[in-house]
């Protein structure tokens, strides 16, 4: 595989929104130095389905979007491959 190859990585992550990482490691971000405000904003970022969350549905959206249109911009003028994961 040459340097620059590949344009675009897709992968699966396990469990995206099965667990709340925040409370799974609450601990290790506490150690950190996560005070509460830090850890909540932490919580809202992340990708999950607790029911202190907030919808990210227009943020996937346009994320999705945009990620759609470079990966067709790689693949059909860029000659790069797409590598899934």
């Amino acid at each position: 595989m040459q340097t620059g190859e590949i344009g675009t990585v897709i992968t699966s992550p396990p469990y995206a929104n099965r667990y709340d990482y925040t409370r799974t490691y609450a601990l290790e971000l506490a150690w950190l130095g996560y005070d509460e405000h830090r850890f909540k904003t932490l919580r809202q970022t992340l990708l999950s389905a607790t029911v202190e969350n907030h919808s990210k549905r227009a943020e996937l959206e346009a994320m999705y979007q945009a990620k759609s249109a470079q990966f067709d911009r790689n693949i059909r003028y860029g000659g790069q491959q797409p590598c899934f994961v």
